[in-house]
């Protein structure tokens, strides 16, 4: 009697429904834990992507914003700060918009040596050795190495040509990063003050850096000619390219080139580079735009 007992005690525990009804709601709230952590994962995802997509959207917005604003009075902008005759060929300026800072560097492309001139008038070899010379007085050195395209020559004086044998910094330099190619300091300009893929090739005369000036009109004036004029220049603030031309003892062929392919008192091309940082935790990251304007039309656009 009592071993029969003890039997029908032992079929009744095992047949017990609470066992089974906390194991399966142990095993619900697993897949329910697992749920909803799959799907947190993914709304955080979402999230993210939402939060990149409105910096990305700011961001685009705010550069074209500057480019439209700025670059069409690009010369003005600089005129009005030579009001006191210290010409001025760079211009730079920090906005914030919408928790992000952009950066702004507007320069007159006339006031630099142009490589594609250069390159035109002196070939490879005397070209890349100019641009040496210039990027070592920059802030950031970057090695010279000249990558021009094999194109059939033109004449000097065509105007709109379609192509440039050197049409980006990727060909100048071996290693290039825009911040190398913008930074300066007080001492040191920036190699993108110095030299220029864009314009006629003529120099902005009161612009123009005593060193550009000389890498520019190397082969046409003699040293003591190029020291005469940076003088002149010096003297007499305001004097034109005319004038100062006037004033050395220079033969009519040589004067005729210089007035007429070499210096002038005008330009018509400017750049404006908008980098633009953000901060995302404890990084900053930043995002270049070069664009270059010629006689009232963009010409080039560069984005990294």
């Amino acid at each position: 009697m009592s071993r029969n007992t003890r039997n029908q005690s032992t079929v009744s525990q095992s047949s017990d429904p609470r066992g089974y009804v906390l194991l399966v709601t142990l095993l619900l709230l697993t897949v329910v834990a697992a749920t909803l952590g799959t799907v947190s994962r993914a709304s955080l995802g979402r999230s993210s992507r939402a939060s990149d997509a409105e910096d990305e959207l700011q961001r685009r917005w705010g550069m074209l914003s500057c480019e439209a604003t700025i670059l069409p009075q690009g010369e003005q902008w600089l005129a009005r700060r030579e009001q006191d005759q210290q010409p001025v060929a760079t211009l730079g300026a920090a906005i914030r918009l919408g928790g992000q800072t952009f950066q702004l560097i507007l320069a007159d492309e006339q006031s630099k040596a142009n490589l594609n001139t250069l390159y035109a008038w002196q070939g490879k070899a005397r070209t890349q050795r100019a641009a040496s010379r210039l990027a070592r007085i920059a802030a950031t050195p970057l090695p010279v190495s000249l990558r021009p395209l094999g194109l059939p020559s033109q004449p000097r004086d065509q105007e709109n040509q379609p192509m440039q044998p050197i049409g980006s910094f990727a060909q100048v330099f071996s290693r290039v990063q825009p911040s190398g190619l913008i930074a300066r300091s007080e001492a040191r300009p920036a190699i993108t003050d110095l030299i220029t893929l864009w314009g006629d090739g003529r120099l902005n005369f009161e612009r123009t850096s005593l060193a550009v000036l000389k890498e520019a009109c190397q082969g046409v004036l003699t040293t003591i000619d190029l020291e005469k004029l940076s003088r002149l220049r010096a003297e007499n603030p305001g004097l034109t390219a005319v004038e100062a031309l006037t004033l050395l003892d220079l033969s009519d062929e040589t004067w005729g080139e210089l007035a007429e392919h070499l210096l002038t008192d005008e330009s018509a091309c400017h750049s404006l580079w908008v980098v633009a940082t953000s901060r995302r935790g404890e990084v900053d990251r930043s995002f270049y735009r070069l664009i270059v304007e010629e006689a009232g039309q963009v010409v080039q656009v560069f984005t990294w």
